[in-house]
């Protein structure tokens, strides 16, 4: 080896190179496995129903009706709709390539369904959500929310901004207070903020009341020309907004016995062919199927990783047999033994390898 320290160096160095590539795809690979069960652990025990399209090309909603059969069920714990919409609003300008980088979410949910609809969430500092954080700005405690409604951050993202409980939280440019941070599994399509799901509407959801009224004003309808017409106006603009809003929510259903999830969509799924209910066992089979992608290909990658120092091994040492042939014909002439030179070209290789 220090005959050609240069080679040496350099098969020492390839080896390294390989066997980290190895460690770290591997570490990768397993914190992917890590996410993946806990993605299914976190899925487990709720089914999602979501409306679909139908033959017409139109998205019917979830009716309402059904949702308060669903609550009927025994196995049924609670049902909420959810919003989902970005933490920190849309804006393809100056970042085009959202849809390529996890951002952060915020959902919108009922506060008394909260704990509930995600078990798997732990609160590690302050409190639920409850009534009180979706009061009007007229009826809420200024002293116990001084920054606005209540809202909940993950744990995640109050490390990276440095939030902390009863300061504020900027959601879409509007201030929140912070009532709660909680902890998720490792997954990164989870909510980093919860808040009460009527102000995420009316703070942040288009189409507002004001805006449909407005819009059915200017329509020019045939109402009575009495003094009934503006509040006849605003009841129907609040039923057109709500009946809109609540057409392409997501409908999160909790069930008592986690066992019994995968019965429970079946039983929404006759109720309501007419819609996709997704059971947890569906969801958990394609995140299984995105975890083995990843994973297969973090194999094949350590496998060439590892071959190509092995190849670097066998390089070194054939090139180190055939510059010393006359060295080695020379010790078999004096009585050595095959054995004993190919441990000793053995000897060397183990050496390189073990200091690689």
């Amino acid at each position: 080896m220090f005959r050609a320290r240069a080679r040496a160096l350099l098969t020492i160095a390839g080896i390294a190179i390989g066997i980290y590539t190895l460690f770290v795809l591997g570490s990768i690979a397993e914190h992917f496995r890590a996410s993946v069960n806990a993605a299914k652990q976190y899925v487990r025990g709720s089914v999602r129903v979501f409306t679909k399209t139908n033959k017409a090309g139109q998205n019917p909603g979830v009716p309402p009706e059904l949702i308060e059969q669903v609550r009927g069920l025994d196995q049924v714990l609670a049902v909420s709709p959810e919003l989902t919409l970005l933490l920190d609003g849309f804006d393809l300008q100056s970042n085009p390539l959202t849809f390529l980088s996890p951002k952060a979410l915020v959902t919108g949910v009922e506060p008394e369904t909260a704990r509930l609809i995600h078990r798997g969430f732990e609160v590690i500092d302050g409190r639920w959500l409850d009534d009180s954080d979706g009061l009007p700005d007229d009826q809420r405690d200024p002293e116990l929310l001084p920054h606005g409604p209540g809202a909940m951050a993950s744990m995640r993202i109050a490390r990276k901004r440095g939030l902390r409980v009863g300061g504020p939280l900027t959601i879409r440019h509007r201030r929140w207070t912070l009532v709660g941070i909680y902890s998720t599994p490792d997954v990164p399509i989870l909510p980093d903020a919860l808040v009460p799901l009527a102000l995420l509407r009316t703070r942040h959801e288009a189409p507002s009341v004001d805006a449909a009224r407005s819009f059915l004003e200017r329509s020019g309808l045939q109402l009575p020309s009495d003094a009934t017409t503006t509040a006849s106006l605003s009841v129907f603009a609040q039923r057109f907004v709500r009946d809109q809003r609540g057409r392409y929510y997501l409908h999160v259903v909790a069930v008592r016995d986690p066992d019994q999830a995968d019965a429970v969509a079946l039983r929404i799924q006759e109720m309501a062919p007419e819609l996709a209910v997704i059971s947890p066992d569906k969801l958990a089979e394609e995140i299984e199927r995105a975890g083995q992608m990843f994973i297969v290909l973090t194999l094949v990658i350590s496998v060439i990783a590892s071959v190509v120092g092995s190849l670097l091994i066998i390089n070194t040492m054939v090139m180190s047999v055939m510059e010393r042939r006359r060295e080695i014909g020379i010790r078999i002439a004096c009585g050595a033994s095959t054995a004993q030179v190919a441990r000793e070209i053995l000897s060397e290789a183990a050496v390189l390898g073990m200091l690689g």
